[in-house]
Formats: structure tokens, sequence, C-alpha cells
């Protein structure tokens, strides 16, 4: 295969994969084989998601239901009396998820983005209906109560809601 242009090189560093014909070796073709053609491009990698980027490999999109949202909160939570997931869009309005609404405690490690969630150290909910009204940067935070009164909010966590 004749060598990546600089173009193709700066796409590659994306994840932007080759056109189809340059993906294959027609040198190497018997008498009766022909080249693949194709539309669109190929991949021999997985994509490149800069872990800075914001953007999560399955972002969520607008208004869209059953996707699922886990946020960590810093501590066990095993124990714990409450749970809350705070949703905030970067327009200001803020929704506050509790239990009652489907905010669960996360019992198995998962993986959110590039980070790895233990058992009971964070909160999951499966989004609703209105849930994602507005495209762009959101912020996530899980909050969890214990029967001795002390509260405990994790840490505010970015992420992009597509269109």
């Amino acid at each position: 295969m004749a060598a990546l242009d600089t173009r193709e090189k700066r796409m590659a560093a994306v994840g932007v994969g080759r056109p189809f014909m340059r993906a294959v070796n027609a040198g190497n073709l018997g008498a009766t084989q022909r080249p693949s053609i194709g539309i669109g491009y190929a991949f021999d990698f997985a994509p490149f998601v800069p872990p800075d980027s914001g953007l999560p490999i399955l972002a969520p999109h607008v208004l869209e239901i059953g996707k699922m949202i886990r946020v960590g909160l810093g501590v066990m939570a095993l124990e714990n009396t409450g749970l809350e997931l705070i949703l905030e869009p970067e327009v200001g309005i803020e929704l506050t998820l509790t239990e009652d609404d489907g905010v669960t405690l996360g019992t198995v490690d998962a993986t959110e983005g590039d980070q790895v969630l233990k058992a009971y150290t964070y909160v999951e909910y499966q989004t609703k209906k209105d849930d994602l009204k507005y495209a762009g940067q959101w912020r996530k935070q899980g909050r969890v109560s214990f029967d001795n009164g002390s509260y405990f909010a994790g840490d505010f966590v970015r992420f992009t809601v597509l269109s």
C-alpha cells in the first residue's frame, strides 16, 4: 500500500479512516479477483476520542430515552438513606433526580467515559422523555445522604448532549 499522505495522517490521528480503495492491496490480488469498491471509510483501528474532549464515545442525544447516565460519588454509599443525581445544562436549569425518579446505586463495577466506577461508589439513571432537552455541554453530579445526617456531594463531571 502506498504511504499515507499528510492529510490522511491527520485524519488517522483523529480517528477518520481511509477510503476503501486505499485499504485494499491491489498488488496481491489474483487474476480473477478485483479490488473491493465501497462508499465510505474503512477503519483498521478504533476511532480515537481524546479524554479531555468532553465527548464520550457514546454521547446521549437530545430527548434520548433509556440512555444510562452514571456519575461517581467519591465515597462508598452502601448504607445510604438517599441518592440524588443532578443534571445541569449550561443554560442554567437544574434537574434534580432522586430514587423516586429511578436513580439507583450502582452495584457492579462499570465504565463511564475513561473512568472505572467501583460498585457502590456511583449512582446511575436511565433517561426518560424530556430529561435531556438541550444540546451542548452539561454537568452531572451525584449526591448521597447517610442515616447519621451526613451528606456528600461528588464532583461535577462535564458531558455533552448531541443534537
